[in-house]
């Protein structure tokens, strides 16, 4: 049980997630890593392969100790595996509850200026960890840096898209309000895949954003959690919807049909809360 003081994760053992994957959006895409997937099978490929495979049949535990095997030195300068083997690593450790070392991973991967792993979707994945290890200041400053490198002139929207839907494979557990800060700060960014009338992911960005906000309200819906922290949850979500409305305003070029979508759903879901928070 949740109160002020003390938030365990037993209670959302039920609430573990699986990602939102748009099957028809990955169908030849790498899921796990931004280079190409045919990597020489040589005796590391095999275990980089095995790994994936576990990983993507949701065995995080099995995958984490051939992908840590791949990490334990680098055979080159610019080693594929060995950098993908981190990035896969991070993923896995947010999943198994390891902030901290997801941490690791991706700051060894920045420190090596990776060419084999987005650096947007590395500093994004900093911020969301850090939050998840309640350092809101180390979470701002990479949410700094990606906003002065000005991420929607470097990248087209489908490559923004997917690697938002990367990070966005939250565990909506006990961390729930970190999760929150993340996708309040983040959202921007579907912002701008929203307002894409040329690209086929506006639709999907906005049923991303969508999705993740039901999925945190629906919590509170639960017998199971206490009635202090439903309370906080829902105060969270209200807050950061009104942080994308926020980013709505300050943004010119809108796609009307999309963030109209998003802006029906908000003003619905803030009416709903607002009325409970009011009972």
């Amino acid at each position: 049980m949740y109160n002020n003081s003390k938030r365990t994760s037993k209670v959302f053992s039920a609430f573990n997630f699986v990602a939102i994957f748009f099957t028809p959006l990955l169908v030849g895409c790498a899921l796990f890593s931004d280079a190409p997937s045919a990597i020489p099978l040589s005796e590391r490929g095999v275990v980089f392969e095995k790994a994936k495979a576990l990983m993507a049949a949701n065995q995080y535990a099995k995958a984490e100790p051939f992908f840590l095997s791949l990490t334990a030195e680098p055979e080159e300068k610019s080693d594929a595996i060995y950098d993908l083997s981190l990035w896969n690593s991070s993923l896995i450790y947010e999943k198994l509850g390891y902030p901290e070392k997801s941490i690791l991973a991706l700051q060894l991967l920045l420190d090596r200026n990776t060419t084999h792993v987005m650096h947007f979707k590395i500093k994004a994945s900093l911020i969301k960890n850090y939050f998840r290890v309640e350092n809101k200041l180390a979470a701002m400053k990479y949410k700094k840096m990606l906003d002065e490198e000005n991420p929607k002139t470097k990248y087209d929207s489908e490559t923004l898209y997917l690697s938002l839907l990367q990070t966005l494979n939250l565990n909506f557990d006990h961390l729930i309000l970190e999760e929150l800060e993340y996708i309040g700060e983040i959202q921007k960014y579907l912002l701008f895949v929203m307002e894409q009338n040329q690209s086929k992911m506006n639709q999907h960005a906005t049923e991303l954003l969508i999705s993740l906000y039901e999925r945190a309200y629906e919590i509170t819906l639960k017998d199971s959690v206490a009635a202090s922290f439903k309370e906080k949850i829902m105060i969270s979500i209200l807050d950061k919807l009104r942080q994308f409305d926020l980013y709505k305003m300050g943004d010119t070029n809108i796609n009307l049909k999309t963030v109209a979508k998003m802006t029906l759903f908000s003003q619905k879901l803030e009416k709903k809360i607002t009325e409970r928070l009011h009972q």
